[in-house]
């Protein structure tokens, strides 16, 4: 089962030496929920500093962006899961210590249930 500080990868971290390095992921996109905060700055976690970042708008968006190659980022295994089983999303150990690894503000956003675990940045691999 996929943890926070695992990674689903685009097409090219895919095929990486685990665990990842932030060096390994930070030349690929990030895909992110973006922040609805209605006062104040905001908050983001889980992109790297230099980090390409493709914003959408919630989860579904995300999934999407995901499955079609446009990135990687947090999602609750819930989602995720299907894609794990079926091969479109690879799962990939990252270097980053449990406690440092940030969820995204995907992974905090549309739990599927009480409970449900966020597993690490989630892409598509080649079908």
């Amino acid at each position: 089962m996929p943890t926070p500080r695992d990674v689903l990868t685009p097409d090219a971290l895919a095929g990486a030496a685990e665990p990842l390095s932030d060096d390994v992921i930070r030349p690929h996109r990030a895909v992110a929920v973006a922040d609805s905060v209605a006062q104040g700055g905001g908050i983001t976690v889980g992109i790297l500093a230099g980090q390409d970042v493709f914003t959408v708008t919630g989860m579904p968006a995300k999934l999407d962006a995901q499955l079609r190659g446009l990135g990687a980022g947090f999602l609750p295994t819930c989602l995720a899961q299907p894609y794990i089983d079926t091969g479109r999303l690879v799962v990939k150990r990252t270097e980053r210590a449990a406690g440092h690894a940030r969820p995204s503000s995907a992974s905090t956003v549309g739990r599927c249930a009480p409970g449900a675990r966020s597993s690490g940045p989630h892409s598509a691999s080649p079908p």
